[in-house]
């Protein structure tokens, strides 16, 4: 199955599901309403995915704790990308958690 999305410009392009390998989505206003409060559809959603084998990849300004804690209790095992895009945390083969500084904390 396919469908036909615009592209940039303006023209549309086939995005065919077997192309993607991830799914990265952002956490406050995306998994949350403006409460901050988890929406269950998308919890679903997500767990669905991960559960079939996706790496589902957190991305969010939020410190690393905050978004480590919401990946362990929705089960995920793809990384997390925390701090603005400072921080970069995921379990290496071996199964020991790594986290790799990307930018300057003061100004990421």
């Amino acid at each position: 199955m396919s469908r036909s999305t615009p592209g940039a410009s303006g023209r549309s392009h086939v995005v065919r599901p077997t192309t993607l390998r991830a799914l990265v989505t952002d956490v406050d206003g995306t998994l949350t309403d403006a409460e901050r409060r988890l929406d269950p559809e998308a919890i679903r959603a997500l767990r669905g995915l991960s559960g079939r084998g996706w790496p589902v990849i957190l991305a969010t300004g939020n410190v690393l704790p905050i978004a480590l804690a919401l990946h362990r209790s929705l089960g995920l095992r793809g990384p997390i990308v925390a701090e603005n895009g400072g921080l970069l945390y995921h379990r290496d083969s071996e199964g020991v958690d790594r986290v790799i500084q990307l930018a300057d904390r003061r100004v990421a």
